[in-house]
């Protein structure tokens, strides 16, 4: 599952847990099912940021079909999983020559990497 469409059920459940006034409880279950699964709060996964992290490292354009074998992944799931998103949140752009990480993609994952101490050469 795409973690934007668990972001949405998840949504979907925290509205119908407060008519029922159930909230607390699935507010706790939503949290630990997202950081079990390396979601984080604005629905990135560890493939978005793995994304991100290859075009930072490159410092410059790379080909989607490099950055699927990067990731071991399909050049049409990075094109119809990934990169829409990341798009969307102004994290990455499209040029001629291929895609680029953003001033605004990288401050991400600093954020990211200071928040969860994790080691990122940036």
């Amino acid at each position: 599952m795409i973690p934007r469409v668990a972001l949405e059920i998840a949504s979907d459940l925290m509205i119908e847990a407060e008519a029922h006034d159930i909230k607390p409880i699935l507010e706790l279950l939503e949290e630990n099912i997202l950081k079990v699964n390396g979601i984080d709060e604005i629905g990135l996964s560890d493939k978005d940021r793995k994304y991100l992290e290859i075009l930072n490292k490159a410092d410059r354009e790379i080909g989607v079909s490099n950055i699927a074998n990067q990731l071991g992944v399909g050049e049409s799931e990075v094109i119809e999983d990934i990169e829409p998103y990341l798009l969307r949140l102004g994290f990455i752009e499209r040029t001629k020559k291929g895609r680029k990480i953003t001033l605004k993609g990288k401050e991400y994952l600093k954020r990211y990497y200071l928040k969860y101490k994790k080691v990122l050469d940036l």
